[in-house]
């Protein structure tokens, strides 16, 4: 069954702007994501209201690069971008979540238990870093 994507509700930002028209993308082939959404894209006068696509891992991924697209045009100040940023984190954490589970049962099919211990020391590792990193 199609999904749709849950990163796409707006609101009209001004009252003076003239009202967009919003669509849909039905179906994240190649030509929708290389011709399609581009074209939208630097339309001005056009909003994506949402991405609709029974690959959830390609609408999932979609819907992350058009939150990244969306943050980088709104104000930080402003409700919106906040909002967008609260749903791009539940996206990617949710993406994660279900990866992480399907590449460790992969994983433990072939690696060996030292393989597997050595694995998740060097990821704790990386982690660490970023953390570090981060602050």
């Amino acid at each position: 069954m199609p999904q749709r994507s849950k990163t796409k509700k707006r609101s009209s930002s001004k009252s003076s702007e003239k009202p967009k028209i919003r669509y849909a993308v039905v179906g994240l082939g190649y030509i929708a994501q290389i011709a399609v959404l581009p074209a939208f894209a630097t339309a001005k006068n056009s909003e994506l209201a949402a991405l609709v696509s029974d690959d959830r891992v390609k609408l999932e991924k979609l819907s992350v690069k058009e939150l990244l697209k969306e943050l980088g045009s709104t104000p930080k100040d402003s409700e919106q971008w906040t909002a967008k940023l609260t749903v791009l984190k539940e996206n990617v954490e949710h993406h994660v979540e279900e990866e992480e589970g399907e590449m460790f049962k992969k994983a433990r099919k072939v690696l060996t238990e030292q393989e597997a211990e050595d694995l998740g020391a060097r990821m704790e590792a990386a982690k660490n870093k970023l953390s570090a990193t981060a602050r």
